[in-house]
């Protein structure tokens, strides 16, 4: 757990020297920490499709996987952002951090349902199901992770009342 959370501090502390690129992979790291292989390895293998299925599946899940990667980049800068930004966060730019980032999740759920609904169609809804519960627990899991190494919005110095 210690390992974890260390990654996670790193990886958010020290956004100013990366790049967007790195940032998904130091997260695509901290998956791999946490279940000891790569997302995609933890899916299939959670899945066990046939041959068959694994082919169609894997076709649309790199299509999906492309564009989450535009929202995971985008969640990572926002909260890159958040940290660099930390002592002098006004009002104005916690709300718009917190609505950038609300708007991030919903186009990533949209995106999440495209990919469910085309693999109910060509794979089966079982295999859709089982994808969205693997899916959403990774992405819970090391979101949960992140959100520990990020300092409290409660903590910041001193904070007004006033819009």
């Amino acid at each position: 757990m210690k390992k974890f959370i260390i990654a996670a501090i790193c990886l958010f502390t020290s956004f100013g020297s990366f790049a967007q690129d790195s940032m998904v992979a130091d997260e695509a790291k901290l998956v791999s920490q946490m279940f000891g292989m790569e997302k995609k390895a933890v899916i299939l293998q959670y899945l066990n499709l046939n041959e068959a299925d694994q082919a169609i599946f894997l076709e649309l899940y790199d299509g999906y996987q492309a564009k989450q990667l535009v929202y995971t980049t985008e969640y990572l800068t926002l909260l890159n952002h958040y940290t660099s930004e930390y002592e002098g966060l006004s009002m104005e730019r916690i709300q718009e951090i917190l609505f950038d980032l609300m708007s991030n999740e919903a186009k990533s759920s949209k995106n999440e349902q495209k990919f469910v609904k085309a693999v109910s169609k060509k794979v089966n809804p079982k295999v859709a199901a089982s994808f969205l519960q693997i899916d959403s627990y990774i992405t819970r899991a090391t979101k949960l992770q992140i959100q520990e190494a990020l300092p409290a919005i409660q903590m910041l110095n001193p904070m007004s009342e006033k819009k």
